[in-house]
């Protein structure tokens, strides 16, 4: 590539496809407070130095930079905290958060921009569980307000549920053999698997 070939590329790259009612709104707006967790890596989270950092901070920093609006992270010591600031407007936008027909009905979804499936962390005497229904009649960790908590005592009624207030909790209950698993996306599981 010419160097103004490559230049094009780049501009291409930082444009995005924004509809009139979008840009109109954008107009209105110069800046946004992204709500986030602080223990929720490696999707989101404080970083050592004290700073918002993860995979949903990098593409929100990346999505305000090509739209022309500035984001101030404000972080929750748990989801519950999270979800109920965004649900009194004390945050304008969360990252990750499912979609139900309930959820629907107040809160406006973008696209998504990626598949995070769910896992079970569970100790290694347990051997390789192959779906939820290994765990029936077994306890399991979810944190407080997962949507996947109603789905699960619907569609598993035998599980028995332990709510917790983090990701560290649920590894904690793990640990102290307080519950034979804890549920939580794939992402923020290999990183406490590898830990």
């Amino acid at each position: 590539l010419t160097v103004k070939d490559h230049g094009y590329f780049n501009q291409q790259a930082k444009k995005l496809d924004l509809d009139a009612k979008e840009l109109e709104y954008l107009s209105q707006r110069e800046s946004f407070i992204v709500g986030i967790t602080d223990d929720w890596a490696p999707v989101e989270f404080i970083n050592e130095n004290g700073e918002a950092d993860g995979v949903n901070v990098d593409l929100i920093r990346a999505l305000a930079e090509r739209a022309g609006f500035k984001v101030e992270f404000k972080s929750y010591k748990s989801y519950a905290e999270l979800f109920e600031a965004f649900a009194q407007e004390d945050v304008d936008i969360i990252a990750g958060l499912a979609e139900t027909k309930e959820r629907k009905k107040t809160i406006l979804y973008s696209k998504g921009y990626w598949d995070m499936p769910w896992g079970v962390l569970h100790s290694q005497f347990l051997e390789t569980q192959q779906n939820i229904s290994h765990f029936s009649g077994t306890p399991l960790a979810f944190v407080k307000g997962y949507h996947l908590i109603g789905d699960i005592r619907i569609t598993h009624p035998q599980i028995q549920i332990t709510v917790v207030d983090s990701v560290e909790q649920g590894l904690a209950a793990v640990q102290q053999g307080l519950v034979d698993g804890f549920i939580d996306t794939l992402p923020v599981l290999s990183k406490l698997a590898k830990r």
